[in-house]
């Protein structure tokens, strides 16, 4: 349970102040409630509280009923309303992942604020947008639309919202933090907005700053086996994140650390945070214990551990396949066909590939976080040329 939740939980049953807490008790849906234009305040009060506390199928609900009365029955509201409901539409759409319905909404506020001249509804509309693109891998676009909403701030003099435009332009830098091991370089973050989000109490957000912005040089990783204190802004990250209570965060700092060694040769740096990440983990079937395994797999192949890579490589898919997780499997298979094509084991090596195609393929994906769709289809081009399928081959070869 999180920190404090009992205590607010508790303070509203002494109001009695709670009409349902998740999917507890009667909701809109079960209730078919007819909205109406009277009403419509207090369903953005209701749901306010709804995407507060983070129950977005039932407000998802609400909104696409509303949406559709706005934009199909000529349901009449005010334009402040109007904006209020698809900025919640638009926010729940990007945690629920819908983002080409986020980016349809955030159409929907831009042309709003163009016709009120509202230089407010304009911010947001290209902040939402950055923060789409982002999460759609589409990063120039989303660096583009947060420079567009730091310079309407920057015009109106509005500082709060120059701050969230510059922090998820920050954050389009480093590919919204999402799917990345580490940054291939330092990013540049000034110290007017390191105190801009200790000011403003942004600390999940400078927690991963201070882990992915800096620390990314290979000689500065390499001291970290005598002292994680060597890491000097990884370690005021992990800090930070033990303090908030991101045991993710956590997670993912000792996962960068093992990458950036690994990936540099420091292969007994990458053993050694690997265990140490191993230790701290309460849960050893967790899917993060899988992820390490599969990396302890990858580090040993690079030490040229066939047999051992093999047996690690398997732990990882066992823990992975229990926990249903077919993304991270297809993440240890290409693993294993890069172990296969080091040994020459060129069968199976297409095999494993085949396996992630597959995978991509069938979760719409596009690509893994290990490898994109173009060096797939070309180590597939190499295990059929080797094993002489020259049709496949050629046409393998020509993506």
């Amino acid at each position: 349970m999180l920190p404090g939740w009992e205590s607010v939980t508790e303070e509203l049953d002494n109001n009695v102040a709670i009409f349902r807490i998740g999917n507890a008790g009667e909701s809109w849906e079960q209730s078919n409630e007819v909205i109406i234009a009277e009403s419509i305040e207090d369903d953005i009060r209701t749901l306010q509280n709804l995407v507060f506390f983070m129950d977005f199928e039932q407000a998802l609900f609400y909104l696409e009923k509303v949406d559709r009365r706005i934009r199909f029955e000529n349901f009449t509201v005010s334009d402040e309303v109007k904006y209020e409901l698809w900025q919640f539409y638009a926010y729940v759409s990007v945690y629920m992942r819908d983002l080409p319905k986020a980016l349809e909404i955030s159409e929907s506020i831009l042309q709003l604020a163009e016709k009120k001249k509202n230089r407010r509804m304009r911010i947001y509309a290209y902040y939402i947008r950055s923060a789409i693109y982002m999460y759609q891998s589409k990063l120039q676009e989303a660096t583009e639309c947060a420079g567009v909403a730091k310079s309407i701030a920057i015009e109106g003099g509005m500082e709060r919202g120059q701050f969230e435009a510059e922090l998820v332009e920050i954050q389009a830098k480093m590919a919204g933090w999402n799917n990345i091991f580490f940054c291939a370089q330092n990013v540049e973050v000034s110290d007017a907005m390191i105190e801009k989000l200790m000011k403003y109490d942004y600390r999940n957000h400078l927690a991963y700053i201070y882990v992915y912005t800096y620390d990314n040089k290979p000689e500065i990783v390499a001291k970290a086996y005598y002292s994680e204190s060597q890491l000097i802004y990884c370690s005021k990250g992990i800090r930070l994140a033990t303090e908030i209570g991101n045991t993710q965060l956590i997670y993912n700092a000792y996962q960068k650390n093992i990458m950036l060694a690994s990936t540099n040769g420091m292969y007994p740096i990458a053993l050694l945070y690997s265990v140490r990440t191993f230790e701290a983990l309460d849960n050893k079937r967790s899917v993060e214990s899988g992820r390490i395994f599969s990396g302890i797999g990858y580090t040993l192949m690079a030490l040229r551990q066939n047999d051992l890579t093999k047996r690690y490589f398997q732990k990882a898919v066992e823990i992975l396949y229990n926990l249903e997780l077919p993304e991270d499997i297809a993440e240890v298979y290409y693993n294993m066909a890069i172990n296969c094509i080091a040994a020459e084991e060129f069968k199976e090596a297409n095999e494993y590939l085949m396996c992630c195609m597959k995978t991509i393929e069938r979760l719409h994906l596009n690509s893994l976080r290990v490898c994109n769709l173009s060096k797939l289809y070309g180590l597939l081009a190499l295990c059929n040329q080797k094993l002489g399928n020259r049709f496949n081959y050629d046409s393998l070869a020509i993506f």
